[in-house]
This record gives C-alpha cells, structure tokens and sequence, in this order.
C-alpha cells in the first residue's frame, strides 16, 4: 500500500513532525511505503536533515513550489505526483490547509483521503489586517475540509472538534490516535540526569525548569519567562532550559535581557536528544495559549516531571494522563511560581501508565497499519 503524507512548509523539529516520525520509524514497511511532499521550496531537499533519514529510511520526499508563492505551479506539481505515483492514500497533517490537497487528491481520483487535526485553533495570534484575511481563508477550510476528507483523524477529542465539529466526534466518526512515543527512550536516567547537567554546566543543586517547544506565538515564551523571572526571584539557584527554536527567539532574548533573567535562561536550540534533556529539568512548564494535544507534555510525564499546564479550553486535557500534571490559570505569573516552587519534585515512574493509556508507540502503530490496511 502507497500512503502519501502532506505536511506544512518544512519538516522540522516539532510536536507534530515527531508525532509523524514516530509512526512512521515503527510503521512495517513490508506492507505499506510512506511518502512525503511539502509545501516548501525545493532546497529543503538538500539541506534538511530529516529529509536526509527519510530518503535513508527509503521514503520519497517531494518538495511542491509553495502556494502562497505559487499557486499554479504548487497545484500542477502536486497533481503530477499523484498521477505519476499512484498513492492508495493521501494523508493530510496541515490541519485546516489540508482541505485544498484533498480536494486536489479527490481531483487525481485518489479514493482515500484523511484529514488529521492536530491542533486545536489556526496558528495564527496577531490580529492585523493581513492575518485576518488568512484567518478567513482558513476557516473556510476548515468547513470545506470535512466533505474533502473521507476519514477524519484527531490527536485528541479536542482537536477533533475543532477540525471535523461535535457531532463527527460524537458519533463515531473521528478517530483518535494518540501522540504516542518510545517510553523506554523517555523514561528517566540518573546517569543522564549527572551527564546532561555536566554538559549544561550546571550542578546538582541547580534548580531547572524545562520547556521543549518551537518558538512562536502558539507556546506563549513571553509568558514563561514572566513565571521563571517570578521564580529565579524566590530561588536565585535556578535555570530556565528552552529546547527548541523559531522566528520569535530573538524575541524572547530580547525579553530576557529586559526582565534581567537572560544569563539564567539556557537557549538550548533543535537537538536530536529531546529525550536525554528532560532527565536534566527538575519541573516542566508548558503555558501554551492552544493545544491539539502537546505531546512534548507524555514526554514529560513519561520522564517522571512535574508538570504545569494552562488551564484552558484551548488546551486539551487529554495529554494529562497521570498524577503528575498541574493545571493553571493564564494571567499571573507569580502565581505559577508560587504553585511550581511548592511542589515535591520527586521523579516517580509512570511508564505502566502511559503504556496502559495508550501511548507507546510500539503497539499504536501496530493499530495505524491495522486501520489503513482496512480502509485502503
């Protein structure tokens, strides 16, 4: 069986990305071949490392002009590859944009065609006149997706709603494939603990609050660095860890330096060795204004963290899967880190739990080739 994923302009080091690879290291590629095109220029290619392992990994990897730079040739280029490759499937993993593929895959004949939100809002905040017409487009899309798609896929209850609405999830239509993720490779480590910090150039006592995220509007940083400010006041023995980079990093240096706290904040950047890092974070604090369902937050839990998280109807609940998850209310950051600082920070070892809510990889995926093997 021939899948084909879409995704988004690149292919980089997020929450969605890594869902996706995830699924596709474990998926038995004795019985179905995974492909990807993106909506990128051409010299992703080249120069991006994880179309590198993909190629490695034997998938084609397409690069289409992108579509806000060239409509005509983005749709001629898409439906050459449809109609020269012959895929069973077409998934979408662009939310509510996945719409106009669909409908181009419905184009080419291709009889399967599934949407998967993993999300749940548009990726957009500033609210200037430019992005209130591309809101408009988008929720457009976000209508015109469900008579595109013939199967609906979610991350979450939550983000199913949102992309498909109520009555999709309610009834049945919606399935729910869960972030799941290698919980041996993200079960704590003392050792690693000692070797990370040695390398992060901080000791034992050393404080750390941990956040793994792309930098962008989404993940509210300015806020976070609001809460460590408010902590590293209460505890001067203490580091704020980033993982994770974006357009708006210069931003939130910038932040830094203003609220005094920037020789305290670690900018980690993209890595490899997301797994290794949260054995070095003492608390984990994700303070996202919207949330399909943050996968980096069963990472934490898997680790043993603590773990903060907005209290909002944005914000799925459904990655709260153990006793480890605090939820707080946006707004005040020194209430976030009076509730951080009083809390035990004992690791404790939740694996059984993740495997026994659904969240190891190794047995989801098995369920995935189930399902495309069914409905193909």
């Amino acid at each position: 069986m021939k899948i084909l994923y879409v995704l988004n302009d690149t292919l980089r080091r997020g929450g969605t990305e890594s869902v996706i690879l995830n699924y596709f290291d474990h998926t038995d590629r004795d019985k179905i071949q995974i492909d990807f095109v993106l909506n990128a220029a051409k010299s992703e290619l080249s120069e991006n490392d994880i179309c590198k392992y993909l190629l490695d990994k034997g998938a084609k990897v397409f690069c289409i002009a992108p579509r806000r730079e060239d409509p005509k040739a983005n749709k001629s280029e898409f439906l050459k590859i449809l109609n020269d490759e012959h895929y069973d499937i077409v998934h979408t993993h662009t939310d509510a944009v996945g719409s106009y593929f669909l409908k181009l895959a419905k184009e080419a004949g291709v009889k399967i065609r599934i949407a998967h939100s993993h999300n749940t809002g548009h990726q957009l905040i500033n609210k200037g006149l430019k992005n209130r017409v591309h809101f408009a487009y988008l929720e457009k899309c976000r209508k015109e997706i469900r008579k595109e798609a013939t199967h609906y896929i979610a991350c979450s209850k939550a983000a199913g709603e949102w992309l498909f609405g109520e009555e999709n999830v309610k009834t049945g239509k919606v399935r729910i494939l869960n972030n799941a993720i290698d919980t041996k490779k993200f079960s704590f480590d003392e050792n690693t603990r000692s070797e990370i910090r040695k390398n992060l150039n901080v000791d034992e006592n050393m404080f750390i609050l941990g956040h793994v995220g792309r930098m962008m509007p989404q993940k509210n940083h300015e806020f976070l660095v609001e809460i460590f400010k408010e902590v590293h006041e209460k505890r001067e023995n203490s580091k704020l860890l980033l993982v994770g980079d974006g357009d708006l990093r210069f931003a939130i240096e910038k932040k830094c330096k203003e609220l005094g706290i920037f020789e305290d904040v670690i900018f980690y950047g993209t890595t490899d060795d997301i797994s290794k890092l949260y054995n070095a974070m003492d608390v984990f604090v994700f303070p996202s204004l919207f949330e399909g369902l943050g996968m980096v937050m069963i990472e934490a839990q898997c680790n043993g963290l603590r773990c903060y998280l907005t209290d909002s109807d944005e914000v799925s609940k459904e990655s709260i899967i153990t006793n480890r998850v605090e939820t707080m209310p946006l707004g005040n950051a020194n209430e976030w880190a009076q509730k951080i600082l009083e809390t035990d920070f004992e690791r404790k070892d939740v694996t059984e739990e993740i495997i026994n809510r659904g969240y190891d990889i190794e047995t989801e995926s098995i369920k995935l080739t189930e399902y495309y093997l069914a409905i193909g």
